[in-house]
């Protein structure tokens, strides 16, 4: 169920499903995500939806996903998953493959599985 959920949360994100994201994004999630500028991966609740927001205004979306591998760890309510994720992107009809490694935290509060914090590092260069 956790997998599912997790696969759920991401196309949730680069679609900006705002009803999913209400439960699956608490109030304090934050997330570090990739980029040059080490100032600018640190998102908070706020600047992580607007973030959010901009991918499918601009036209993007989110054509294919895959996770090849996926460890876990858990602590009760929470869980920690070590994932390797690939993905296609369309943005201005131009396609782009990408592949990289994530470190996801998980928390079950309600019955739920929710994603309150994550760090994103897409890697250069094609996958070997």
């Amino acid at each position: 169920v956790l997998l599912e959920t997790r696969e759920k949360i991401w196309r949730a994100l680069f679609a900006f499903d705002k009803e999913q994201l209400a439960w699956m994004l608490p109030q304090g999630s934050s997330a570090i995500g990739p980029g040059e500028n080490w100032a600018e991966k640190f998102s908070g609740h706020e600047k992580l939806l607007k973030e959010l927001e901009d991918f499918p205004k601009s036209g993007g979306k989110l054509v294919d996903l895959k996770f090849p591998r996926t460890e876990v760890q858990s602590f009760g309510s929470v869980v920690i998953l070590y994932t390797e994720f690939e993905w296609e992107l369309e943005v201005g009809g131009k396609r782009t493959r990408q592949h990289g490694f994530a470190t996801e935290i998980f928390h079950k509060s309600k019955g739920r599985w929710t994603n309150p914090g994550w760090h994103l590092e897409i890697m250069p260069g094609p996958k070997n």
